[in-house]
């Protein structure tokens, strides 16, 4: 997607794309699309965000024409697929809004899409990383303290893709965020201090909800597996950064042909840069004459590094 596609849809274009990569299916009607990007524009709103008058209404309600033009601009420029009734006039195929229309995102082209989801997903990264943390968890109750540290972690691992709130200690940020989901139903805090999905709002439970918020960082996990089992090229012996990269990716392409992992868009350069500097500040990589390698060449080190990421993920899709 040029810079034009992305300046002409701004935050509807955004919401639209958020919607679509996270939802989870292979295609999602219209209505469906227009009723996600509601839900979602609600919390933004709730969070004070500068929503575009384009977007929604003076008093806070979604345009649906907002995010029909932009279905419309993503479909014109090959990022979506429209797929209209069978029994359309043949001079109405090809445009989106139309009663029965199902969107589908071309594998190739998901990470395209993934640049417009890319300028909101900041507004939702505390709520992800709780999900995430919370469908880690073995059993539908998990303990705050236990999701805490996890959050902690992910934070620590994903401070080079995301910029963190710096104005307050993690443990108050966390207990805000805690307190927000709760108080939208989206989770539940019992007097044993412990967490679970809550009995949602706007027509989604609250595991519908935690689900969303994780399906927003998969390809990111994703991205970060796929660089740890990359991992391995390095037991042969050091690699420059750029060569280290570029054998990443060719594996992270096998794993997501092999079903290994689901986004395309996981298999993403930045991403993949962005995990190696995350494993120089854990400790798993050192970088010497300006090459990298492993500050534990064995392979039972690169399998439990793998593990530790694969330890985030709930294989539960949203529906």
């Amino acid at each position: 997607m040029g810079p034009r596609t992305e300046q002409r849809t701004g935050w509807p274009g955004a919401l639209t794309a958020i919607a679509l990569l996270s939802h989870g299916r292979r295609g999602l009607p219209h209505d469906e699309l227009v009723e996600r990007c509601g839900r979602l524009l609600t919390v933004l709103e709730e969070m004070d965000a500068r929503v575009t008058p384009r977007t929604a209404t003076p008093s806070g309600n979604l345009r649906p024409d907002a995010i029909r033009e932009a279905a419309q601009l993503y479909t014109n420029a090959g990022l979506i697929e429209a797929h209209a009734p069978a029994d359309l006039d043949p001079a109405e195929a090809g445009q989106s809004a139309i009663p029965g229309t199902i969107y589908t995102i071309p594998d190739s082209r998901r990470i395209q899409l993934d640049t417009s989801k890319n300028m909101i997903i900041h507004f939702f990264v505390e709520r992800s990383l709780v999900a995430v943390a919370m469908l880690a968890s073995p059993e539908p109750r998990a303990s705050i303290d236990d999701v805490r540290d996890r959050v902690q972690k992910l934070s620590r691992l994903f401070k080079h893709e995301f910029r963190f709130r710096a104005d307050a200690p993690f443990a108050e940020i966390f207990a805000e965020t805690v307190e927000r989901m709760s108080a939208a139903g989206e989770v539940t805090v019992d007097s044993g201090q412990g967490l679970s999905a809550g009995e949602g709002r706007l027509g989604w439970s609250g595991r519908e909800w935690l689900l969303t918020y994780a399906a927003f960082l998969r390809n990111f996990l994703e991205g970060y597996r796929l660089t740890a089992r990359g991992l391995g090229a390095l037991l042969k012996g050091p690699l420059p950064e750029k060569e280290l990269t570029k054998k990443t990716l060719a594996t992270g392409k096998r794993m997501f042909f092999t079903g290994e992992i689901e986004r395309s868009e996981a298999v993403s350069q930045p991403i993949v840069k962005n995990a190696i500097l995350a494993f120089l500040d854990q400790g798993t990589l050192r970088s010497v004459e300006g090459k990298l390698e492993l500050v534990t060449a064995t392979s039972e080190s690169v399998l439990a590094t793998e593990a530790r990421l694969l330890s985030y993920f709930d294989r539960e899709v949203p529906e």
